[in-house]
């Protein structure tokens, strides 16, 4: 089968600059809500906590699908969430915020959400009374007025805890539904409803435990072995409708999910291609909804392309990766097309696993047609004349 893969050897030296993730996100809690002291009419983003407490700062993309606020006896009549991220030097940019929600004395004031938050923002709210506790631990930011999504400024610093709370919960597909209690297929951004019926999660992206992380240096990294609970092969017919990956990556690469048929051999062809760059901040996970979905007959294989150098987790090895799983590398030019004839030039071996999960949705079933049976013949209404006593088709003949 060839020697085995060059990326099993050849990162030794090239080791990627990631942790690896011990499991996937799940909702949190972020920031705290107590009977707050009072405070002026002003935006204000906490920015900083002591070790141990609450965080106010999203340590996933997410989406903050309910939030509170704690009144006193005599609040201000309303409260808006804000989400801010930290430029450095004071500055600040509102990147989200709630609806302006009335509040009601002496309570927790719980709001129902649907407001995407970036990991590595921190959360804020725009009060004009009673908003905090003086606490020299923590460490605030305020501007005066209610700041607008998508304006940039200078805060004032000073130390103090906001009274604010927020559930954040993951949005693996990125359609801004939280994926635990508002989205009902997370695995697809094409919709929040339902999933397609049948449709199937080809592949799989949490890393292995204990595994290391390799890069696709250049070449197609196809999974033509697989455990079977986390198959590789596209089992029928349908269309790749999405894709993701963990999210352990360079801001700014382009990446390309690619799909090969076998074409004999050690020859593949590629049947069809997405390519996404890789935002910033970078998301975990890598969730891309497929721009043209890629239709599939049954038995093509999924791969990955990133270009040399990219700094991405294209594959896992060791740990706990099965021995099923074997990946191979296919030499390209560059980003691969559809139609482009590839050929294996390398393999792995046992305990490899590409970085990629695929959303196959099933085609759509074909009607149902007629059995064919014997022609029937059709009588015709005509008027009857002597010469056609004798031309009577489809007449049945009597027994003897």
């Amino acid at each position: 089968m060839g020697r085995k893969l060059a990326l099993a050897s050849a990162l030794a030296g090239a080791a990627l600059a990631f942790v690896l993730p011990s499991a996937a996100a799940a909702a949190t809690t972020l920031g705290e809500t107590f009977a707050p002291g009072g405070c002026a009419e002003d935006t204000y983003i906490q920015s900083d906590t002591p070790s141990g407490a609450p965080s106010y700062t999203a340590p996933f993309d997410g989406v903050i699908t309910r939030w509170s606020y704690q009144s006193d006896a005599s609040p201000p009549p309303s409260v808006r969430l804000k989400v801010a991220r930290d430029l450095g030097g004071g500055s600040f940019k509102i990147v989200a915020q709630s609806a302006l929600e009335d509040i009601t004395a002496n309570t927790l004031n719980t709001y129902q959400s649907r407001i995407s938050m970036p990991a590595g923002t921190d959360l804020g709210e725009y009060i004009g009374d009673d908003c905090s506790r003086g606490d020299a631990d923590y460490t605030d930011h305020f501007a005066a007025t209610d700041l607008p999504v998508g304006t940039t400024t200078d805060f004032t610093q000073e130390h103090f805890q906001q009274d604010i709370s927020a559930v954040l919960e993951p949005d693996v597909d990125h359609d801004g539904y939280g994926d635990e209690t508002q989205d009902q297929c997370p695995s697809n951004g094409a919709t929040a409803g339902p999933c397609p019926p049948g449709s199937t999660i080809l592949g799989a992206m949490p890393a292995p435990a204990g595994s290391a992380p390799g890069a696709c240096m250049g070449a197609v990294i196809a999974e033509t072995e697989s455990d079977s609970s986390t198959p590789y092969t596209v089992p029928s017919a349908g269309t790749i409708t999405a894709w993701a990956a963990t999210g352990l990556a360079e801001p700014g690469i382009p990446l390309t999910l690619v799909v090969l048929r076998s074409a004999g051999g050690l020859n593949y062809t590629v049947v069809g291609t997405d390519t996404h760059t890789v935002p910033t901040p970078v998301p975990d996970p890598l969730s891309f909804t497929v721009g043209s979905p890629i239709s599939v007959s049954g038995g093509e294989i999924l791969a990955l392309f990133a270009p040399n150098g990219a700094n991405f987790a294209c594959y896992f090895k060791e740990g706990t990766t099965p021995l099923t799983d074997g990946l191979i590398a296919l030499e390209t030019p560059s980003t691969p097309t559809a139609g482009q004839a590839l050929a294996q030039h390398d393999a792995s071996g046992g305990g490899f696993r590409l970085n990629l999960a695929a959303t196959l949705t099933p085609s759509a079933p074909t009607p149902a047609t007629g059995q064919p049976g014997k022609k029937k013949c059709k009588k015709k209404k005509h008027k009857k004349h002597a010469a056609d006593a004798k031309k009577k088709k489809c007449k049945k003949k009597k027994r003897k």
